[in-house]
């Protein structure tokens, strides 16, 4: 026997569906699969938050935008490092970057930070985590500086991850 509304198989005899609940009638048996109905098998999307349809894309996003940072942007700083250490040890830094070289440990530790908090991020929203949705916006704020591709995904996260309407008391 089948339900008459989802036409999903129930047991004979049964008073109502165990897949949509709806009642059975004695004299009504649907002897084979009917169509199932579209609003019986999915829920509409407007009713699933925005956050929720995007977490998993997000999640693949941070995850790739981390691995790019701690593998291009450590390969980048330890070539400026060598060479900078090369240039001071000639004693010929190129004009306008004797200071420069100070700083190169500073911007390094950063994108380091960076790249483990996208990467903290990514899986957390893979996970559903309750505490990736704040730390993916802590790092969105740290990754709008990086145009344009750092300024797209954090445009996305915000409008992803930041509720449609205002939580009210």
């Amino acid at each position: 026997m089948f339900c008459t509304t989802c036409g999903r198989q129930i047991s004979d005899g049964s008073r109502f569906c165990s897949n949509c609940g709806a009642a059975q009638v004695a004299g009504q048996v649907a002897t084979q699969a009917a169509a199932p109905t579209p609003a019986a098998t999915q829920v509409p999307a407007a009713r699933i938050p925005r956050s929720e349809r995007h977490r998993r894309t997000l999640g693949i996003l941070w995850i790739v935008d981390g691995l790019y940072t701690l593998l291009a942007r450590m390969l980048l700083f330890s070539i400026l490092f060598n060479s900078f250490h090369l240039w001071s040890n000639m004693g010929s830094l190129p004009m306008g970057l004797h200071g420069f070289g100070a700083f190169l440990p500073l911007l390094a530790q950063f994108a380091l930070v960076r790249g483990v908090l996208a990467l903290i991020s990514g899986v957390g929203l893979l996970m559903n985590a309750g505490w990736a949705r704040v730390l993916a916006i802590l790092t969105t704020v740290l990754t709008l500086i990086r145009i344009p591709l750092g300024t797209m995904l954090g445009i996305y996260t915000l409008w992803a991850l930041v509720p449609e309407e205002p939580v009210q008391n």
